[in-house]
């Protein structure tokens, strides 16, 4: 069986690496050669907007899977016409790629999530700050990771100073002052079964993911999964998803979802019995379901803007890297590391945290 992916990135990468284990093949859809691909499959170099390419691309494929959500309305048209090869579904796509759509979906299907505005304008930007009260959150609809398209405004001078060409087509979110922030991972085939993974807390940086580590056998991820699952059920959903949680006392809200396999699900590659990866091709590949059993402890970080230099982790079984071969630049995500926490690697981690954390608020 061969698998196409649209994209060419480290998630393209990381699923080609999984799928050679299960004698899947890959081919890509780039907009361009990426030569971190070489070796993992044919490249099929072309436009996300030409259907004529994608309908070469599809003929050349059993199945079609994502490495991001961000496709055009056009092209889910398109390959609506091929819904049975499709997976997740373009219904999901469509819905996770528009903030307003996926804050409807939590409450539609009685997820508590935090209180949101539909904003188009500056006059629509007060009424969400008398609505919500300083400070709160102003959030591009579609397009916006990593923090990009993000404001958190804590006062009316602060809304006052933006432009108005800001507030088209923004969603005005209450601002959470949370306790922690974790994601729940669950992978879903098409007859239904479902398998998760621990719960990950995360920590951001500049609205940066940097660090990821699973909680064995924590005690808000039954309640966490139920609401994931309800969600890929009504969607029909197959494939692997990551939902994200802030955590208030004892109240889960609903922050939001990826239809992939996701960042802070990274540790699995070594944490975890079968990874994110593995199990989202054997999902889209109507593959059994493999173990989400996690070994031990793990922490990931993310290496951003720069290679840190002179890391002696190439003869330690506890610290993995994983280089994306890309050119640095400030914010771009650059490799990550995995290091196991209940080891002695644990004085690099605080060595390689402290670098990490040093990098990110240098590239502000």
């Amino acid at each position: 069986m061969r698998v196409g992916i649209l994209g060419g990135g480290q998630l393209s990468h990381m699923l080609a690496i999984s799928a050679q284990k299960l004698g899947l093949d890959i081919s890509f859809y780039v907009d361009r050669h990426r030569a971190a691909l070489n070796g993992l499959g044919p490249q099929f170099i072309g436009s996300i907007n030409c259907q004529a390419r994608l309908k070469d691309f599809l003929s050349q494929v059993d199945i079609i899977t994502f490495e991001n959500e961000n496709i055009p309305e056009a092209t889910l048209s398109f390959l609506d016409n091929y819904a049975d090869m499709v997976h997740p579904c373009t219904q999901a796509i469509r819905i996770i790629q528009d903030r307003l759509k996926e804050k409807k979906l939590f409450k539609d299907l009685d997820i508590n999530t935090n209180k949101f505005i539909l904003v188009n304008t500056k006059k629509n930007a007060y009424q969400a700050s008398e609505a919500l009260g300083f400070p709160f959150v102003l959030k591009q609809r579609t397009n916006g990771y990593d923090g990009k398209g993000q404001y958190i405004l804590h006062d009316q001078t602060e809304l006052e100073e933006l432009d108005e060409a800001v507030f088209d087509n923004m969603i005005a979110e209450e601002f959470i002052k949370y306790d922690r922030e974790f994601s729940v991972i669950m992978a879903r085939n098409s007859v239904g079964n479902t398998c998760v993974y621990d719960i990950t807390e995360n920590k951001h940086i500049n609205g940066i993911l940097f660090k990821s580590y699973n909680k064995k056998n924590d005690p808000k991820l039954e309640e966490a999964s139920s609401y994931l699952k309800k969600i890929l059920e009504s969607l029909s959903y197959v494939g692997i998803c990551a939902m994200e949680f802030f955590q208030v006392g004892d109240v889960l809200l609903a922050n939001e979802l990826a239809p992939r396999v996701h960042n802070s699900g990274h540790w699995t590659i070594e944490g975890s019995i079968t990874s994110q990866f593995e199990n989202h091709l054997r999902c889209v590949a109507n593959l059994s379901l493999g173990d989400t059993c996690s070994y031990r402890k793990y922490a990931m970080y993310n290496i951003i803007s720069s290679m840190p230099e002179n890391l002696l982790i190439s003869h330690d079984e506890n610290i993995f890297l994983h280089d994306y071969l890309k050119e640095p630049r400030p914010d771009r995500k650059l490799g990550h590391i995995t290091i196991a926490l209940d080891t002695d690697a644990i004085d690099a981690n605080q060595n390689l945290e402290n670098f990490i954390v040093e990098t990110l608020r240098s590239s502000v």
